[in-house]
This record gives C-alpha cells, structure tokens and sequence, in this order.
C-alpha cells in the first residue's frame, strides 16, 4: 500500500495523542515482563512508586538492564520515563515517523502515564543481544544495502517536511544496530518543520555524504 506521506506530515503538525485513563497501549504484543511492568505502573498510586518499581524490577531481573535512573532495556525494547512537558512532543513524532515506516526511529509500542511522567515503550530490532554501537565506531559494520536503507528513510522525513536537528547537526546520535547492522537514531525531541528557505536537495545531500562518506 502507497504511503499518504502529505496527510502523515498534517498529523504530524497538528495532531496530539488523546490518553485513556492512565494507560494506553498501540495494541501490540509486548513480552510478559514489560507486560507486568506495563500494568503495575498503572496501579502505582504516585510516579515516585513507579520509578521505585522499575530500579526494584531491574534488581532482581538481570535482563532489565538499567542505563540511567531514567531509562532501562529489555532484550530490543526500551523503557524511558520522561515528565509529560518534554515526552508529548517526542510521542507524537515517533508515531508519525513510524506511520511513515522511517525505520531509523524506534518504534513506539505501548505508553503509559502516571501523573506528570510519560513511560514510553519503545522497540529497536537488532539490540536484543547488545548494545547500540556508535556511528563512528560501528560504521564498518554497514553494508551498501543498509545505508540505502537509511538514506531512503531520511528522504520519507524530509518530504514529511521536518528535519531532525539533532541528526543534522552530528552523527553522535546515530547509532549500528549489533545485529543484522542497521542506521538507527533515538533522539527526536528537536524536530523542526522544513520551510520555503530550505533546500532540500542541499539536504540529502549532506545526509548523503555522511552515510556513503562521499
């Protein structure tokens, strides 16, 4: 089915997420132990008790790995808990970027949200046996394939009419994926919309030149 790039960059621009309750989840599947994590945030009665939960269950499973007080993993999923003020924002792009299939972004998976914190669910292939490797460091590892892979999603963004700065401005957000080696970037929080200055040809051809090194 052909992707409706212009209605996805409408949502994108107009459109914020409606919660249900103090839950909501996309409907995908997620593995039992996110799945009990997922509900048990639902019956904390404060945000404290939930990043109690989350650093109790990390303690005793050695597969919920924590990477700050913040943010955990699981196999290939991601757990982030951010304040509502700067999660929205970060929601919002990622369902789009994902409606898109720009795979580069995570895929949004479940949320949930108690008082002012976002628990964002998030899922990255290729990272269930380690880490995420930095562009630098990983860029090796990249076959011809993937890199084209890569370059056609940073067309499907920019003809969404958006840019992540972030991304623009240094490859110390992108990341390899340890398996089946993969561009990935995490951060879009600073997403803005393209406008009649910019050139979007200059654009992919500076993303261009730091994907083929050309």
């Amino acid at each position: 089915m052909k992707l409706d790039l212009n209605a996805i960059k409408n949502k994108l621009l107009i459109e914020t997420i409606p919660y249900k309750g103090d839950n909501m989840s996309s409907g995908k599947k997620l593995p039992s132990l996110l799945d009990e994590i997922f509900n048990k945030i639902g019956k904390c009665a404060r945000e404290e008790d939930s990043d109690e939960l989350l650093n109790y269950m990390s303690s005793i499973n050695d597969e919920l790995i924590k990477h700050s007080g913040t943010s955990y993993k699981y196999k290939d999923y991601y757990i982030d808990a951010m304040f509502s003020y700067y999660a929205n924002s970060r929601i919002n792009t990622l369902q789009k970027l994902n409606d898109a299939n720009i795979h580069m972004a995570p895929e949004l998976v479940a949320l949930t949200k108690k008082d002012g914190t976002e628990y964002l669910f998030t899922r990255i292939s290729g990272t269930e046996n380690g880490e995420l490797i930095p562009f630098e460091k990983g860029y090796h590892l990249l076959s011809d394939e993937a890199k084209r892979d890569a370059y056609r999603d940073i067309q499907k963004m920019l003809k969404l009419g958006i840019d992540n700065v972030a991304m623009n401005r240094s490859t110390s957000v992108w990341f390899i994926t340890p398996e089946n080696p993969r561009v990935v970037v995490q951060h879009w929080n600073n997403i803005r919309s393209l406008d009649n200055y910019d050139n979007q040809q200059e654009l992919l051809n500076m993303y261009y030149r730091k994907l083929f090194r050309k």
